[in-house]
């Protein structure tokens, strides 16, 4: 073996020895501090329950050269982010960023853009999947669900039900620069007159 793989292989398996899995609450109490003690590479790993309260909205994930998952116990019906309408669930954004959110589901958000998720600008070689997700009864002016800019964010097997926004983005807004894919998702947008 040359001493280039060997040198390839002694860092994958450091890498691997030291990444984490960060539990909440039974180590971490809310997915805020969590994610904050994560280094890359490590998995925040989220128990059954419903999170609201400080630290368990207005989610902030905003990294450079930084790997990381986000992780439900056991998918979106039995972990559930109540936003409680002070806030969004996940502000995201970074350079040379690769996160995936999986098993959660949003509710009762509000802000301005994006009343459950937004991503803004997740630069360089960055990418950002959503899997397992459900976004329900979440408000904003922009993207009553999801508002992304400057971004090509990934989701796969979600529910977007029952958002609002005067704007008639109810679920999904795009400022135009990027673009979303969306695979297995199930679309349904409330209307109100």
């Amino acid at each position: 073996m040359n001493t280039y793989k060997q040198i390839f292989l002694l860092i994958l398996i450091y890498t691997k020895a030291y990444s984490e899995i960060l539990i909440v609450p039974t180590n971490y109490h809310n997915i805020q501090s969590g994610i904050d003690a994560s280094q890359s590479g490590d998995t925040v790993l989220v128990q059954d329950g419903m999170y609201s309260g400080e630290g368990n909205y207005n989610i902030e994930i905003v990294k450079s050269s930084f790997t990381l998952t986000v992780l439900s116990e056991s998918g979106p019906d039995s972990c559930i982010i109540d936003c409680q309408w002070v806030g969004r669930g996940f502000d995201i954004g970074g350079y040379d960023f690769h996160l995936k959110v999986s098993g959660f589901t949003i509710k009762n958000g509000v802000e301005d853009c994006g009343g459950g998720i937004q991503l803004g600008g997740p630069f360089g070689e960055s990418s950002v999947e959503f899997d397992r997700m459900i976004f329900v009864d979440n408000y904003a002016d922009l993207g009553g669900a999801i508002c992304y800019i400057f971004s090509y964010p990934l989701f796969k097997n979600c529910v977007i039900i029952s958002n609002y926004s005067p704007s008639n983005a109810h679920g999904i807004y795009n400022s135009g620069y990027g673009h979303g894919t969306f695979s297995n998702c199930i679309i349904m947008d409330m209307l109100y007159n």
